[in-house]
């Protein structure tokens, strides 16, 4: 069912029991009623992007995807961890200021937080099976791994205020194969602070100025490299470079 661009903003005050795709983005719903999280019990997409909702609503356990982009969502309570099955998250362009994995379902694989007001990341094993993560276009000022995330892939961290990455980082990360760290603040990277399994990094926009060998030699399955902007040189330092991974 869609009831997309529905301006009216007439109250919510019945739908079929067994629908499993609503989609009401863009329809000036403040919040959902009662009876939605209980009465929806085979709900498995949801859409409520573009609305006005401020507190993250009761939802079915039922559901695997949700879309709440574009509101005004300012906290994830611990109550979010009872959506048992959900596996797909977007919640980007919201005002979350903070990210505790331990009130995220075990279940999820893809989280889209993008565009919030987040100023730090905390990665645990409470994501045990998220594969892809964008925190893009927040206020981080450093990543925190405190666990280890064996399934991670992707990892969007671009467009922060990360001035440094922590030299054990790598380790807590060792599927992570496609790595955006571009527009930051960071001047050196540690050895260490890669993964070695990544395949694509992109560095560009930051303040560093060259490319170590003790750092980046370690990369052997590397295969896109991007290091666009004003502060990156290119000198004899970088012959390692060459000889490794040009010819």
């Amino acid at each position: 069912i869609s009831f997309v661009r529905n301006q009216a903003g007439t109250p919510i005050e019945s739908l079929p029991k067994k629908v499993k795709r609503l989609k009401m983005s863009n329809c000036s719903i403040v919040e959902l009623p009662e009876w939605f999280a209980g009465t929806m019990e085979e709900l498995v997409f949801l859409d409520l992007g573009s609305n006005r909702i401020s507190v993250l609503p009761d939802l079915p356990t039922s559901l695997q995807h949700l879309d709440i982009s574009n509101s005004d969502i300012k906290i994830i309570p611990p109550s979010f961890k009872s959506v048992s099955n959900l596996t797909i998250l977007s919640i980007q362009n919201n005002k979350i200021t903070d990210m505790h994995p331990e009130h995220f379902p075990l279940t999820l694989t893809k989280c889209d937080i993008s565009k919030n007001k987040l100023n730090k990341l905390s990665l645990t094993d409470a994501l045990e099976k998220l594969q892809y993560l964008n925190v893009s276009g927040n206020l981080i000022t450093r990543l925190e791994p405190a666990g280890h995330l064996s399934t991670l892939t992707n990892l969007d961290s671009s467009h922060n205020l990360i001035s440094e990455v922590p030299d054990h980082f790598g380790k807590s990360l060792p599927m992570l194969k496609y790595f955006n760290l571009s527009g930051n603040k960071i001047s050196f990277l540690q050895r260490g602070a890669l993964p070695a399994s990544l395949i694509e990094l992109d560095i560009s926009d930051n303040a560093i100025t060259t490319i170590v060998e003790d750092t980046f030699g370690r990369l052997t399955s590397l295969s896109v490299l991007t290091v666009q902007g004003k502060h990156f040189f290119c000198n004899c330092d970088l012959y390692w470079f060459v000889n490794v991974y040009i010819h």
